[in-house]
This record gives C-alpha cells, sequence and structure tokens, in this order.
C-alpha cells in the first residue's frame, strides 16, 4: 500500500512537473529558438526592451562623419571640445577649444608661420623698391586691426595709388607682389581650416577663397584711398559708425570659413549671417581680442608681421573651425548651414 501511494505521488508530481514545463515553453516560445540559434552559432537580432545599440567608433576631434550625412550633401561635423560636449560659445571657451587644437596639433602653426615669413620678405622688398609705401600701423594709437579672414597686421604697405600711371614692368611687379601676398595668406587659410576641421582641402575651394581674399584685400586697399574716416565734430555720429561696422564685422564673422567648408562664396554670406544669430556678444569680443592681439604683436620690432600673420592668422583660422563645430552641433540636423 505504501509503494502503491508513493508510485500515485510520483506519477502526480511527474504529470505536475510536464505541465509546469509545458506551461514554461508555451508561454515563451521564443527563448527555446534563441537558445537553437546561439548554439548553432549565429546571433539572434530581435528588438527588445534590452537592446543595446551597436557601438560606433569615437571620431577623432574634427573628423566628418560620412555615415550621418543626408544623400548628396556635407557630413555631419562632430562638436571638437576638449570635454567632448558643447560647453557654451563664450570667448573664453572658444579660445581654450582653438588653442587646446594648436596645442594638440602643432601642425596648425606651420601654414601661417610660412605666410608670416612671405609677408615679412614682402615688407623687405617694399622698403627697398621706388614705389611708394605707407606705415601700416600706428604706435601711437591702439587700433583693433581686425580683417575678414585670417591674417595678420603689416608694418608697412603699398597704396593703390603708387600703382597709378607707371611702366608696365614695374606695374607688374607692383601688383605682382601685392597679388602674391594675398595669395599666401589665402593659401594658409585653406589649409589650416581643413585640417582643424578634418576634411581635405579641395582646389575648388581654394580657388573661391582666393577670390574672396583678393576682392577684400583690394577693397580695403580702396577704402583706404579714398579715405574713408570719420572728420566730423559728432561723437553721436562716430559711434553711430562704429556701431554700424562692428555689426558687419560680427554679421561677417563665418563667412570664410563657410566658403571653404560649403563653397559659393555669395550664398555663404547669407549662412554667415543666420549663422551668427544669437552670438553677437561672443562674435565681437573675439573680433576686439583678434584685432588688438594681430595689432599688439605688429609691434614688436623687425619681425612684427611674421609674429602677428603666424600667431593670429593661426588662431583666428582655428577659432573659425569650433564656432561652425558648436553651431553645427546645436542645430536640429547637424548641417550648420540650417542653423539659425
Amino acid at each position: 500500500m505504501t509503494g502503491d501511494r508513493d508510485a500515485d505521488s510520483g506519477d502526480r508530481g511527474g504529470g505536475s512537473n510536464q505541465e509546469a514545463n509545458g506551461r514554461g515553453t508555451d508561454s515563451n516560445p521564443e527563448s527555446g529558438g534563441q537558445r537553437a540559434e546561439a548554439d548553432d552559432g549565429t546571433a539572434s537580432s530581435s528588438p527588445g526592451e534590452n537592446d543595446t545599440p551597436p557601438e560606433t567608433p569615437d571620431a577623432p576631434p574634427g573628423t566628418l562623419l560620412e555615415s550621418d550625412a543626408p544623400p548628396g550633401s556635407e557630413p555631419r561635423r562632430t562638436p571638437n571640445d576638449e570635454s567632448g560636449q558643447n560647453g557654451g560659445n563664450g570667448n573664453g571657451s572658444v579660445l581654450r577649444a582653438a588653442f587646446g587644437r594648436l596645442y594638440r596639433d602643432p601642425f596648425l602653426w606651420i601654414p601661417f608661420l610660412v605666410a608670416g615669413v612671405v609677408l615679412l620678405a614682402a615688407e623687405w622688398l617694399r622698403e627697398r623698391d621706388p614705389l611708394p609705401t605707407a606705415p601700416g600701423i600706428d604706435g601711437s594709437t591702439i587700433t583693433v586691426s581686425y580683417t575678414f579672414y585670417p591674417t595678420g597686421t603689416p608694418t608697412i604697405v603699398r597704396p593703390l595709388g603708387a600703382l597709378v600711371d607707371l611702366p608696365r614692368s614695374t606695374l607688374v611687379y607692383g601688383l605682382g607682389l601685392e597679388v602674391v601676398t594675398l595669395v599666401v595668406v589665402a593659401g594658409a587659410g585653406w589649409l589650416t581650416v581643413a585640417r582643424a576641421g578634418g576634411v581635405e582641402p579641395r582646389l575648388d575651394r581654394l580657388g573661391e577663397y582666393v577670390g574672396f581674399v583678393l576682392a577684400i584685400g583690394f577693397s580695403g586697399r580702396l577704402f583706404e584711398e579714398i579715405g574713408l574716416e570719420y572728420t566730423g565734430g559728432s561723437l553721436l555720429v562716430a559711434l553711430a559708425l562704429l556701431a554700424v561696422v562692428a555689426y558687419v564685422f560680427v554679421r561677417l564673422f563665418l563667412w570664410p570659413v563657410v566658403i571653404l567648408l560649403e563653397g559659393r562664396p555669395v550664398r555663404s554670406i547669407r549662412t554667415s549671417w543666420r549663422g551668427s544669430r544669437g552670438q553677437g556678444t561672443t562674435l565681437f569680443g573675439l573680433v576686439v581680442i583678434l584685432g588688438l592681439g594681430s595689432w599688439a604683436l605688429a609691434q614688436v620690432p623687425h619681425v612684427g608681421t611674421a609674429l602677428s600673420v603666424a600667431v593670429v592668422g593661426s588662431v583666428h583660422a582655428v577659432v573659425l573651425v569650433v564656432l561652425v563645430d558648436r553651431l553645427t552641433a546645436d542645430s536640429e540636423d547637424g548641417r550648420f548651414s540650417d542653423t539659425g
């Protein structure tokens, strides 16, 4: 009797276990299939709450991620801050990020260092040729020597009026010297921005940027020749003119880097204008800092021009890339041209 009861209880226990196993199998039919696939060496990829997205390798600072770019468009930029986060766009933050890149990649100094040496040699020639020259700086007046494109402050310049009514050979020499200096500065900006931004230098962008630098460079000389300076007695008028100039500098601060990264110089004006919205204080501060730094370094005897171009030109170019990276990271779709 005891044996029969034990057998019956064993049968009932076995049946209960079978039913429990059956219910467990029926309640999760996929688990068995997943275990089978795992045993066969294949991985299942059914979505679930515990699934983690595949990890992508971290891109080096300044690189462009092709996978993030829409078809037929420039790839998305990755932010380039030391902390890996935006961290704000104040003057100090932008300058720290720029000097950080220059420290990590010393090659970024070389293009404008070479340009500074070339401009110093051009000044040596200007001092010794028979054509008239003019001082590029005034040591008695503090000046914000800022230019739309990355460059420095020359200590000796040649007015455009000095190139009027000259023999052909002298005109070719004088005009050629001015063109060469501007082209060298444009090439330095092209190389520095491309390397700091992690993109391949493109010859078509170089051509557009050289045209931009030549236009701005000779326009500035033309304004100096006309003598566009304030000589009236109204302080309010002087302040109004200064405000207009500062506003234009701020709005077009990003113009050169947009040309180098996206091309189309005329359309780049609108892109820079829109991208500078909400950044007025930061950009105005950078204009003042870069302009004062360029003027101050140009005061150094004998090598002021080379020093001004090498330091301020390099910093200005990298600052432009840092700003575009941050504005791109803040945009909704990762495209700077659509910001603002």
